[in-house]
Order: structure tokens, then sequence, then C-alpha cells
């Protein structure tokens, strides 16, 4: 479809819209990852907030062309993280075939040290994981995520994931994050048994500090109560090289105590963002897995 007045482009695995002065509207591009794992075509599609300026009409004939381009070029599934800036053009989305599948908000506080507050633990001892750790960061894992049916997330949706793809969707993230340099990974034990993990990574800069993300915390539930993820967090902290850096601490709207507890500690809230998909027509639900 020709859309006047838009520069288009396109390869198999990539589609840019962009106008006549090359500012980018969107962008859809393989994600290498998930597109690894699940074996087939994972897009990212990300939207600059000024397509919202546009008018109804010029939006939609905009996602259908894009999503002509997703259905001849195979992609099975597109991700799109809408943050506040483009929240009012959920509708134009939702009337396209995009579902949300998970929600998110972030606080960014700036740390220094020393730290006025430690939290010595109160279980054992706390150490860097190695990758000898596996099985029982795998087990603590399914413990606390895939197998509990308060936690959700995304890659827990029937609509989208087997309940084998969901399991192998975190042990593979839990491998990765053991073996990658720029990850922050410890964990807690009691008697040589690993009870807790908790691990950052290196997000890059904010503000000309180093940045750092909260990624995951995990307690087991006969070790809670003992405040084990604080004695996590501030043993990472100690090993952090540098002085001062940002933290970013993500998680789920749902996710009330985490929520309460980041207002309470006056944490800088940085972000409200929902994550959307949309679903290849011609991928039927057997074929992406659905029960």
């Amino acid at each position: 479809m020709e859309l006047k007045g838009f520069i288009c482009e396109e390869t198999d695995a990539t589609y840019t819209l962009s106008f006549a002065n090359s500012e980018t509207l969107l962008s859809l591009k393989i994600k290498d990852w998930e597109t690894g794992f699940l074996g087939k075509k994972f897009g990212l599609l990300k939207i600059n907030p000024l397509l919202s300026k546009l008018g109804n009409v010029e939006v939609l004939a905009i996602l259908d062309d894009l999503l002509l381009f997703v259905e001849e070029n195979g992609f099975s599934l597109v991700e799109l993280q809408c943050d506040m800036a483009i929240i009012a053009m959920i509708p134009f989305f939702e009337e396209k075939g995009f579902r949300l599948v998970d929600t998110r908000i972030s606080f960014i506080t700036l740390i220094e040290k020393p730290l006025s507050v430690t939290y010595p633990s109160a279980i054992d001892d706390i150490m860097f994981a190695t990758i000898d750790d596996f099985a029982e960061l795998v087990t603590l894992t399914h413990k606390s995520f895939t197998n509990n049916p308060t936690f959700f997330s995304r890659y827990k949706n029937r609509s989208y994931f087997t309940p084998e793809e969901t399991q192998k969707y975190y042990e593979e993230w839990i491998k990765n994050h053991i073996k990658d340099k720029d990850t922050l990974f410890v964990v807690s034990k009691n008697n040589q048994r690993i009870v807790g993990y908790s691990f950052f990574k290196v997000q890059g800069s904010y503000k000309g500090e180093k940045l750092y993300k909260a990624v995951l915390t995990a307690v087991d539930s006969d070790f809670q109560g003992h405040k084990a993820h604080l004695s996590m967090q501030a043993f990472l902290f100690t090993q952090i090289p540098e002085s001062r850096f940002y933290l970013d601490n993500t998680t789920q709207l749902t996710n009330t105590p985490a929520i309460k507890n980041s207002i309470s500690s006056i944490k800088t809230l940085d972000n409200i963002g929902m994550v959307y998909y949309y679903r290849r027509h011609s991928d039927s639900a057997l074929s992406l897995g659905v029960n």
C-alpha cells in the first residue's frame, strides 16, 4: 500500500516508516532471542509518539500497511511496549488485533554509598551464583513463578505459550543471566541449600551515572519474613564498584506490595507501561502451541 508523504523501508525482517524528513514514526524489528527460542518470527514494534498527532484515518491506514507486512513476512507474534506517551493510541491497536498481555511500573532511585542502613543475612550465607547452582535455581524459579498461580506474566499466557515453553523460557532466562558478564547474580543459602536469589543487570547510564536494573528476586516461601530480599540487595550494593549509581525497580501493576514499598521508600516514579501482543491471523492456535 502506498502511504503518501511517508518513506517506507522494508526487508523480510524489518519495517520502518518515516516522515519525509527521515524522522522515524514506527519500526518493526526481529527480537533475536525470542525468535530463536520459539522457532518463529517474533517482532518488536516501536512507536514514535508523533504518530498520535496524525488523523485517525491516517493512523489506521498506517497500521493496516504494517500488519499486511506482518502477515506477508511470517511474523508469528509482534510485541508492542506502550508507555504513557502513546496511551491515547491504545484503541487503534486494539481495533487492529493487539491484546494486552502484561503491565509494568518503573521506579528509578539514586543509590549513594556508604548506605545508611544495611541488612545482615538472617538466614545464612550470601554469595555469587555459579552454573553449578543452576538446578536448584530452576527448582526455586518454577516454585516461585512458573507454577505459582498468583504470579502472572505474558510468558504464562496460554494464548501464546504452552506450559513447556513457559518452563523452558524461565530456565533459559536464569541460565543466560548466570553466564552474563553484565549481571550480578547472588544466592542466599541455608545449610548449603539455596533458599533465595536476586540479580541486577547493567542497563547503561542514567543522568550521567551507571544504571542497574533489579531484574528478579525469589525467596522460598519457607524462608520469607526474614528480610532475605533486603539482605541480598544490600550485598549486591556492596559488590557494585560505583559509589553512586541508579537502580531501576520495575514490577507489574498487579504487584501492589512492591509498589507500596517503592512509594513508602520515596523512590522516583519513572514510567508506567503496558505490553501488547499481535498474533498473525494465518497462525492457528495449534501452531502457536495453544492448549
